[in-house]
């Protein structure tokens, strides 16, 4: 919400100046402001994403080690056999 009024305020700012190379200053400099901005975003996302992933894993690695599982693997890559704890991890998750 905040990028999207910063945006609008800097098309408002663009439209109101009337001199073409303050305009390109003005672009130029909103440009790389919106780029930091963008960064700032894509580096918050990664780091609450990373976090995330950490819990879960905690959170499968503790409810293995309370039911005695010694190993844990993915449910896309077991063909054949073993529990499924997803539902037990999901309670715990929530």
């Amino acid at each position: 919400r905040e990028i999207t009024l910063w945006l609008q305020q800097a098309q408002e700012n663009l439209k109101n100046e009337k001199d073409e190379k303050k305009q390109e200053e003005l672009l130029k400099q909103y440009n790389e402001e919106f780029a930091a901005k963008r960064a700032a975003i894509a580096q918050d996302y990664a780091e609450r994403l990373r976090a995330t992933e950490e819990s879960i894993n905690k959170t499968i690695a503790d409810e293995a080690k309370k039911n005695g599982y010694k190993l844990v693997l993915a449910k896309a890559i077991t063909l054949y056999g073993g529990d499924d704890i997803t539902e037990e991890v999901a309670k715990v998750i929530k």
